[in-house]
C-alpha cells in the first residue's frame, strides 16, 4: 500500500512524538509476539522432531501474528492522526492489535476476490480445511516431542536417584523439556486465536450466506477445536509428568 505524500509527512510528525522508550517497547512486543519462547542459550541442539514442531508452528503462527502487528501499526497511526498525540497512538495500537487479525479484513479480501457468494464461502471453507491440516501436523509432531520428553524426564529422575548426576546437572538437562513446554503453551494460544478468528468469520457469514455452506464451514472449525483440545490434553500430560519429577 502506498500512502499519499501528505499522509507520509503527517505520520513522520507523529512518529517523532513517540519517546524512544515507547518505540523500543513496541519493537520488543512485536518481536516477542512473532515467535514462541526461544531455546535456552547454550542448550543441546534441537532434535529433528523438535525442529519440525517449531517450523510447523512458526509457519502457522505468522498468519495470526502478522495481522496483529500490522493492525497495531495502522491503528497507532490512525489513533495519532485522530488524537493528535502519542496517547491517541497508544489507544489506536491497542484497538488495531485486536482487529488486525480479525474477520473483517479477511472477509473484505474474499469479497474483492469473489463476487459470487457461493464461491466465496467455498474458498473460506477451503482455507479452514487447510488450517486444519496444518493443525493436524502440529499435533502429530507435538505428540512425538511430548513422548520423548516424558522419557527424558524419567531418565533424568533415574540418573539423579542413582547418583549418576547431581541436581544442578539434572536441572540443566531438564531445560529442553521446559523449553518445549513453554513453546507448546505459546503455540496453543496462537491456535486459539486463529480459531476465534474463524468463528468471527462464520458468524459474519451466517447473516448473508447460504446456511448449508456456513454449516460446512462451522464443521471444519469444530474439527479445529477438537484438535486444539487434543493438543492441550497432550500438553497437560507433560505438565503433570514434569510436576511430579524430583527435579
Amino acid at each position: 500500500m502506498v500512502l499519499p505524500f501528505f499522509a507520509v509527512r503527517q505520520s513522520a510528525r507523529v512518529l517523532k512524538r513517540f519517546s524512544t522508550v515507547s518505540l523500543l517497547s513496541f519493537a520488543l512486543l512485536a518481536a516477542g509476539c512473532a515467535t514462541g519462547p526461544e531455546q535456552t542459550a547454550g542448550g543441546p541442539p534441537l532434535t529433528p522432531d523438535e525442529q519440525r514442531l517449531r517450523q510447523q508452528a512458526d509457519a502457522y503462527n505468522e498468519t495470526v501474528i502478522e495481522g496483529a502487528i500490522v493492525g497495531a501499526l495502522v491503528g497507532a497511526l490512525a489513533g495519532a492522526l485522530i488524537g493528535g498525540d502519542a496517547r491517541g497512538a497508544a489507544i489506536g495500537a491497542g484497538a488495531g492489535a485486536a482487529l488486525g487479525g480479525g474477520a473483517g479484513a479477511y472477509l473484505g479480501q474474499k469479497q474483492r476476490q469473489y463476487s459470487n457468494e457461493e464461491q466465496r464461502l467455498e474458498s473460506i471453507t477451503a482455507d479452514v480445511q487447510a488450517d486444519n491440516e496444518r493443525t493436524a501436523n502440529i499435533l502429530a509432531s507435538a505428540r512425538k516431542v511430548i513422548s520423548a520428553d516424558k522419557e527424558k524426564i524419567k531418565r533424568i529422575d533415574q540418573q539423579l536417584a542413582s547418583g549418576q548426576i547431581d541436581l544442578a546437572q539434572a536441572r540443566d538437562q531438564m531445560k529442553t523439556v521446559d523449553d518445549n513446554k513453554a513453546y507448546l503453551e505459546s503455540t496453543i494460544a496462537n491456535l486459539k486465536t486463529k480459531r476465534e478468528q474463524w468463528w468471527q468469520v462464520a458468524n459474519q457469514s451466517r447473516a448473508q450466506g447460504n446456511p448449508k455452506q456456513v454449516a460446512e464451514m462451522e464443521t471444519e472449525i469444530k474439527k479445529m477445536e477438537r484438535q486444539i483440545a487434543a493438543l492441550e490434553s497432550e500438553l497437560d500430560s507433560l505438565v503433570e509428568r514434569r510436576r511430579i519429577s524430583r527435579v
